[in-house]
């Protein structure tokens, strides 16, 4: 996946996305305990985030988990966990 991102902002984006390595680990702890309430304030935060830097496919996923959340739903938490990931460790990032 490619995302175009601001120049302005390339100092940042490494920030980001080290603070989203961070994320994986939280929610991966709170969806094996099922700590729903944690899982959609970080949800809540990364789908803010990743909006404003232009990230708007993680913000979705982000998004849709803390929907999945809300819903108590295990199986479409532990999917979107997997997107998650994989959209942090393959987007490439094109600074205009």
């Amino acid at each position: 996946m490619k995302v175009t991102i601001d120049k302005n902002i390339e100092g940042l984006v490494p920030l980001f996305f080290n603070k989203r390595q961070e994320d994986i680990a939280l929610l991966k702890n709170f969806i094996k305990n099922h700590d729903y309430s944690e899982v959609k304030k970080v949800g809540h935060r990364v789908s803010g985030t990743a909006g404003n830097y232009g990230f708007l496919d993680l913000a979705d996923i982000a998004r849709s988990m803390e929907v999945a959340a809300h819903e108590k739903d295990d199986e479409r938490l532990e999917e979107l966990l997997n997107d998650f990931k994989n959209y942090v460790s393959t987007v490439h990032i094109e600074f205009i």
